[in-house]
């Protein structure tokens, strides 16, 4: 059991980063929405499809 409870620990360690770099695309993402969508639709479709690359 404690072999288990230290393998969860080392891949939680290891997730971390991960998760807050996810959150900042997806802040960066919103951000781009937010400045490009008084644009018009055309930009903000564009926009859209660079984001499903990126993801």
């Amino acid at each position: 059991m404690t072999g288990n409870r230290k393998l969860v620990k080392e891949i939680i360690i290891l997730i971390i980063p991960a998760i807050i770099e996810y959150s900042f695309q997806a802040l960066v993402n919103y951000a781009d929405f937010i400045m490009v969508g008084k644009l018009g639709i055309e930009a903000s479709a564009t926009i859209g499809i660079t984001n499903e690359v990126t993801f």
